[in-house]
């Protein structure tokens, strides 16, 4: 290497630490004669007791727009050895390439003696870049000033202005100071001086506050003055966007289309610089598949999100041929260049500012270019409009349907356009996990199988988990969430990713575990083995904080929509109840649901959350519907272990319900014969005319009587409860009541079975007395119902839901209404007495005119 080269690389490598003179940005001065500094408070104050360390006596911010200079001065005193910690260094942020700092003071006040400790070449010139982790570089810069010698009850007052406006804004100030604090404040001034004829908005929040509007020689002044400003607290859990401080905001800005319009100059593109992209794009995009979304995956994935946002480059893209060939840029880089590309395809687009912190009261806010801190892109394709965040990378779908932030507002930078405009509600997609949970035998381990299908936004996120950490990471994860429930679990397998970017951005995750500590011991008795059941994906979301006296809104998840199913598979039937909910309100809505089928029982929990926070006053409100949600979120099942031992041993069968079960079948039988064989009535046909077949409305109640037998033989054996070893069990752990009321149902079944099975007999052989039994079964079919349902409500009061009680009552109307509508028609139907006419011998009877029977023809 030459010398002259080797010079010019270590000049390169000095360049910076020359930069960082203090004296190239620092300079000291007396404070400007247009500022008007208050003296500082000399008597006493409570805020003291209300400080932490250290408090400020003063706070100044003066503005001069016409000399476009900002002076700040700060005065605080030292309480205690963490104030020393805390306040002995002090900086000073700003921006070199249009910044020039003025330093006119740096006293140490002790005991009433003021201390100069302004010394501009102890001061340190750093460049910290405080986004750095949001691959943000701003290029700013910060005088640190390490006080010396700071001791308990020392006041330090600092003063100094800062020269130059960012060129950006073209001469339009702007600027947000606040009026309260969350520490306690002495003095809080501001004031703010324009040239007399020039314009200037203000608009103060969260306060009643008003400025002292004066005016001097060529200026007009704005000031606020506040001695001991309330001092804020926030509670946990605040919106992002949430601020209760008073603060007040200032704005040259008469409207966003003044904003829009100021900007717009900054989005256009040369012409050569639209034709190198044309070239350059189609070498790219081949147009054999959707262009536009292979354009906009270009953009997100391929274009690395990085911003140099210093002096101008902080509201100013850069050239999108530059962005396009280094192939990394920030949000304002990224939208610009989907922009350009997207329009060489013939579609329209535009960039649109947007706020990522204060989405939700952007639109109260005064027109400024303040207001945004992100840069998002509009397309219009046809009819339909739709929004592209260039700087999400890992998304899926198509135009369309690519999921779009809650930016809420946005201000297009489109000449049609220039106005802010309203974002549609994003509507997230549930969630939706299965959970299959295997029990081969009780008292040992348990399979768990877990399938979970993401979809938009969440599908997103998991793709880039997915891409960014390798999946031994995730498995471990993944299996460290599970051990919060159950601790003894373990993975079998490798975590399965299933991505259908393409089709409809969706994600199948699949997981397999075992939990070799399924049935845990109840402490209370150590015979009974429990199982427990719980939706783990809703329980971040519902453990609120207990304070119902909130003052701040409380945040929740906007996105958040699960459905939790787990289905349970168990070595044989088990007795439990059906049991549903379901809890809808202002906040959020949730349904439970749990469905036992003999040796299987299936648990769905529904959960979507429909804000993105809850007012302060309505908190207690919504701790109340929670607590309500709460009540159905664990659900166990126990077991005797002495009896886990017995019923192995008897297998899957309860012999005592089968013998009682043939013992009904049996009698019922018994007396079915005797009532075919013995009970005769006479016909009742009031003519001499008789019907030779079933017609006209019992032609429905044959086919009602043909069916009953077959449902009630489903009911028996299909659903196997009956003769589960648990109907058994009943009676030896003392659930008496409920263990007779299952054996009244199995006798009761039985004798309806063969009854029905009768009464279908009886009613095809057309005899007479097949009316008056038919009667018998349907008022005694309505009792049974009503008697034991009202029982099973009394007997299992603790455990029955109100969806159980509508289905109760559900059955006993249906029964009431099936008596009501064919017991009158079977005595007063004319066809019914001219149709039933056979008697037990199989003759049919000679008529006898029956002259007193008054007739009612219901045919």
């Amino acid at each position: 290497m030459s010398l002259t080269n080797y010079l010019h690389i270590l000049l390169i490598c000095m360049l910076p630490y020359f930069g960082l003179s203090q004296n190239t940005y620092l300079d000291e001065s007396p404070i400007p004669e247009w500022v008007e500094s208050p003296e500082l408070q000399k008597e006493e104050s409570g805020l003291e007791k209300k400080a932490r360390g250290y408090f400020y006596l003063l706070l100044d911010n003066q503005v001069n727009t016409q000399t476009e200079e900002t002076f700040h001065r700060r005065a605080f005193k030292i309480l205690s050895a963490q104030g020393i910690q805390d306040m002995s260094d002090f900086s000073i942020d700003f921006d070199p390439e249009y910044h020039r700092v003025k330093i006119h003071s740096l006293d140490l006040i002790r005991d009433g003696q003021v201390i100069d400790k302004l010394n501009l070449n102890t001061i340190q010139i750093i460049q910290r870049e405080m986004n750095l982790e949001r691959h943000l570089y701003d290029g700013r810069l910060s005088a640190v000033f390490n006080i010396s010698d700071v001791r308990v009850n020392d006041i330090l007052d600092i003063s100094y202005t800062v020269e130059g406006f960012n060129p950006i804004h073209k001469g339009y100030f702007q600027n947000t100071f606040f009026l309260s604090f969350t520490d306690p404040v002495a003095r809080n001034h501001i004031s703010i001086l324009v040239p007399k004829d020039s314009k200037l908005n203000y608009k103060v929040f969260n306060g009643q506050q008003k400025p002292k509007i004066e005016t001097q020689a060529r200026l007009k002044k704005y000031t606020f003055d506040l001695k001991e400003p309330e001092i804020v607290k926030y509670q946990d859990n605040t919106p992002y966007w949430y601020i209760s401080n008073a603060y007040v905001q200032f704005s040259q800005y008469d409207s966003w289309e003044q904003v829009s319009s100021n900007f717009s100059d900054y989005y256009k593109v040369s012409p050569k610089t639209r034709e190198w992209l044309k070239d350059r794009s189609a070498e790219i995009f081949k147009g054999e598949t959707d262009s536009i979304t292979e354009i906009i995956r270009f953009v997100q994935d391929d274009i690395r999100y990085l911003g140099f946002e210093n002096g101008l480059n902080s509201h100013k893209p850069s050239e999108p041929r530059e962005v396009f060939e280094r192939r990394f840029g920030d949000c304002k880089d990224k939208a610009l260049l989907l922009s350009e590309l997207l329009r060489l395809q013939g579609v329209e687009a535009n960039p649109v500012l947007v706020s990522s912190t204060n989405s939700e009261t952007l639109k109260d806010n005064l027109p400024s270019p303040n207001a945004f801190d992100h840069c998002i892109v509009q397309i219009h394709q046809e009819d339909k409009i739709s929004y592209i965040d260039p700087t999400i990378n890992f998304q899926g779908g198509n135009l369309g349907s690519v999921f779009f932030p809650d930016y809420a507002y946005g201000l297009p930078l489109d000449a049609r356009n220039s106005n802010l405009i309203q974002f549609p509600d994003p509507e997230p997609e549930a969630v939706q996990i299965f959970e299959t949970i295997e029990i081969e035998e009780l008292g040992t381990s348990a399979t768990l199988n877990v399938t979970t299908s993401y979809r938009d936004e969440k599908a997103d996120i998991i793709r880039r988990d997915f891409s960014q950490n390798n999946r031994t990471a995730i498995q471990e994860n993944y299996t460290n969430f599970y051990s919060t429930l159950y601790p003894s679990v373990r993975a079998l397998g490798d975590i399965i990713y299933d991505d259908y970017r393409n089709i409809e951005n969706k994600i199948i995750v699949t997981e397999e575990y075992i939990i070799e500590d399924f049935w845990q011991k109840d402490p209370e008795n150590e015979n009974t083995l429990y199982g427990h059941f719980y939706p783990l994906s809703l329980d971040a979301h519902l453990f609120p904080g207990e304070n119902p006296n909130r003052k701040d809104p409380y945040y929740i998840d906007p996105g958040l929509n699960v459905e939790h199913h787990i289905a349970v598979l168990l070595p044989e039937a088990w007795n439990m109840l059906p049991d549903a909910a379901k809890i809808e309100n202002d906040f959020f809505n949730y349904t439970f649901e749990l469905k036992p089928r003999g040796n299987r029982f299936d648990i769905t929990h529904s959960f979507r959350n429909l804000s993105d926070h809850i007012p302060a006053e309505r908190y207690g409100e919504y701790l109340a519907e929670v607590k309500k949600v709460h009540q159905h979120m664990n659900y166990y099942i126990n077991y005797d272990s002495n009896f886990v031992g017995n019923a192995s041993k008897a297998g899957d069968l309860s012999w005592i319900s089968i013998i009682l079960f043939l013992i009904s079948i049996g009698t019922a039988t018994y007396f079915a014969i005797k009532v075919y064989k013995n009970y005769d009535l006479p016909s009742r046909a009031p003519t001499r005319y008789t019907e030779d077949s079933i017609k006209g409305w019992l032609v429905l109640l044959g086919i009602s009587l043909v069916i009953t037998p077959l449902f009630i033989t489903y009911q028996i054996f299909a659903t196997g409860e009956f003769f589960s070893p648990q109907i058994w069990s009943l009676w030896t752990t003392g659930h008496i009541g409920l263990g007779m009321l299952i054996s009244f149902e199995i006798i009761f079944n039985s004798a309806a079975l063969v009854f029905s099975i009768l009464i279908v007999i009886l009613f095809y052989k057309r005899r007479t007395i097949a009316p008056r039994v038919i009667m018998i079964y349907l008022i005694v079919n309505f009792l049974f119902f009503a008697v034991d349902n009202g029982l099973v409500v009394f007997i299992n009061s603790d455990v029955i839901t109100e969806a159980d009680k509508n289905e109760f009552y559900s059955q006993v109307l249906s029964s009431f209404v099936r008596m009501i509508i064919w017991v009158p028609y079977l005595i007063f139907s004319v066809r019914v007495k001219e149709t039933f006419i056979y008697r037990k011998q199989n003759e049919q009877e000679e008529f006898e005119p029956q002259q007193t029977e008054a007739l009612i023809s219901l045919e």
